[in-house]
Order: C-alpha cells, then sequence, then structure tokens
C-alpha cells in the first residue's frame, strides 16, 4: 500500500521528530513530492519515485534497512534540500497518525554534491530517478559469507539519474556517469 493522497502528519528522524502537513501525490501520478516540515525555519527533502529501482530484491532491502517487515508499505529515496544528505523514506501508519520515518542510508553518506543541489528538481519529474546498487566484489564477499547485511549497508551505491547523467555516489565520494551517445 503507497500513501498516495495521503496527508503526512509527522518526519521522524535520528535527531527528534517534526510536525508535517505535505500531501503525497495522488494516485496515477509519480511519487515524487517535498516533504516539508512545520516552524520558522522549515526543513525540505524531495522524496523519489521509487519505481524502478529492482537490482535488489525486496527481501535483501528489507534486511539492509531496518529489518523484514519495519515497515510494511515500502521505502522511497529522500534528499535534504539544503545538505544533499541522502535518506531512505519509510511511511507508516500509527492509529491516524501518518508518518515518514528517514534514516541515513549509511553512516558516511553519501550526500549529494552541492554543484548538483540545485538540479535535484529534474529527478521529480523522472520515472526511474534512482536505483541502489552494490559492487560486484561486495556481492560475491557476501554470498561467501565474509561479511553480512550490515556490511552491504556501508557499501550501497546510490545512482541518481540526471536527464542526459548519473552520478553514483557511495561513502563520502561521487563520480560522474554520462548517458550513451547514439551516433548515426
Amino acid at each position: 500500500m503507497k500513501f498516495h493522497g495521503q496527508t503526512i502528519h509527522e518526519i521522524l528522524t535520528d535527531e527528534r521528530t517534526y510536525r508535517c502537513k505535505s500531501r503525497t501525490p495522488p494516485e496515477g501520478d509519480l511519487f515524487s513530492f517535498d516533504l516539508v516540515t512545520k516552524g520558522k525555519i522549515p526543513r525540505t527533502w524531495l522524496v523519489l519515485e521509487d519505481q524502478g529501482n529492482t537490482l535488489l530484491t525486496k527481501t535483501l532491502t528489507d534486511r539492509i534497512f531496518e529489518g523484514p517487515g519495519t515497515y510494511k508499505h515500502g521505502y522511497n529515496l529522500a534528499i535534504d534540500r539544503q545538505t544533499g544528505q541522502i535518506y531512505t523514506a519509510h511511511f507508516g501508519r500509527d492509529k491516524s497518525v501518518n508518518f515518514v520515518a528517514l534514516r541515513s542510508v549509511t553512516s558516511k553518506g553519501p550526500v549529494v554534491p552541492a554543484g548538483f543541489l540545485p538540479r535535484i528538481d529534474k529527478l521529480r519529474s523522472k520515472k526511474r530517478p534512482f536505483q541502489l546498487t552494490l559492487p560486484n566484489n561486495v556481492l560475491v564477499s557476501f554470498l561467501d559469507r565474509e561479511i553480512g547485511y550490515r556490511d552491504l549497508r556501508e557499501q550501497l551505491v546510490v545512482e541518481l539519474r540526471f536527464p542526459g547523467q548519473t552520478i553514483q555516489l557511495w561513502e563520502d565520494t561521487y563520480r560522474q556517469v554520462d548517458d550513451w551517445a547514439q551516433q548515426i
């Protein structure tokens, strides 16, 4: 169940709980929207549509992000518009309160570089704005039982797919990958 057309009442972060009155997009629209806190100095996160984020299985991502079934409504990616910090946005309901729990993707980052922050609105209208991946050597180490789920989380690579260009972010670094150009 997605939270289409719902009002989000609270935003939970590691630091504190924020009041919110953001409304999610209606069913049939892309699930990309701004999550804005109430108050004199509002904080804003851009929540991105999760369609197309299919390289990692649901079972694997459930174990990486908080354990299986913790948030039965799934997760999206959220970017802090001010700092560029990337979070997973877990949607939930407690009685009549709709909430979003924001958790940092990894302990070391990743953070959208300052030069790309003005461009993040271009991700809002994309059907597949991001993808989570793991380096091949990490998957092999996991399959060989040399590392566990916590290690997988620290090695996640977040790909943000801007028009004509993708940036891959992990830990405290990033790289730009240009899209293939078709030559006629």
